[in-house]
């Protein structure tokens, strides 16, 4: 997974606090609170973080286990049928 980011230069921010705001069409919006500190961070050195890159699609998705590499079964059925064909 961190072949993808080796030469990445950007920094990773979170907040300490969220809020829901509502536009004035009525959608929701997740936005960092007002008096929220930012934190940088490094979503692949984060044990606790969630946020996973798919070893096949390269897509970001919320892992529901720790253990998880693909954002789902179709990616790693794909995964294992390149990985088998490279190898004959």
């Amino acid at each position: 997974m961190k072949q993808y980011f080796e030469q990445a230069s950007a920094q990773w921010v979170r907040y300490s606090d969220y809020e829901w705001k509502k536009d004035g069409k009525g959608i929701l919006y997740l936005t960092p609170a007002a008096d929220a500190k930012p934190i940088m961070y490094d979503p692949l050195a984060d044990d606790e973080n969630p946020l996973r890159i798919c070893w096949n699609c390269a897509k970001v998705y919320v892992a529901k286990r720790k253990d998880r590499d693909f954002c789902g079964a179709s990616c790693r059925k794909q995964f294992d049928a390149r990985k088998q064909d490279d190898t004959h």
